[in-house]
């Protein structure tokens, strides 16, 4: 009986830890987020300023580090990659290298205003360069 209780006293533990890190996750992405807005709000709606994603933007990049499993990983942040366009190369939010070749891209959008009126053009839009980045890079994820 003693033994069955360590087991399930164990589990237990197990799963309060998991409980207290998911919570805490889920905290700083929405306070990530808060802060974020903030900067919308205080840079203005029709701003420039790139402050908003640029906060988000080390808070994911700073998320992806903290689970890389070695060296050979980098993420990089506004990295021009190779696409099939006029330009020949994309600039992406969020890029992730695997020996310094480009491996995965996390392509990152924050809208903030008209999103139902504008929702099909960002997703064409986006699906468009990611199409565009792909045929370039056969071997990228996305």
């Amino acid at each position: 009986m003693n033994n069955l209780y360590n087991i399930i006293k164990k589990y237990n533990r197990k799963i309060l830890i998991n409980n207290i890190k998911n919570n805490y996750e889920e905290y700083k992405f929405i306070e990530t987020l808060n802060i974020s807005n903030k900067y919308y709000i205080e840079t203005g709606a029709n701003s420039k300023s790139s402050k908003k994603c640029d906060y988000l933007h080390k808070y994911i990049k700073q998320s992806i580090e903290d689970i890389l499993p070695t060296d050979n990983y980098k993420v990089k942040l506004e990295q021009k990659i190779k696409s099939i366009n006029m330009t020949g190369d994309k600039k992406c939010d969020i890029v992730l290298y695997k020996n310094n070749n480009p491996y995965i891209i996390f392509p990152c959008k924050y809208i903030m205003s008209s999103y139902y009126k504008n929702k099909n053009n960002y997703w064409e839009n986006i699906t468009g360069e990611l199409i565009q980045i792909k045929w370039g890079n056969k071997d990228i994820y996305i």
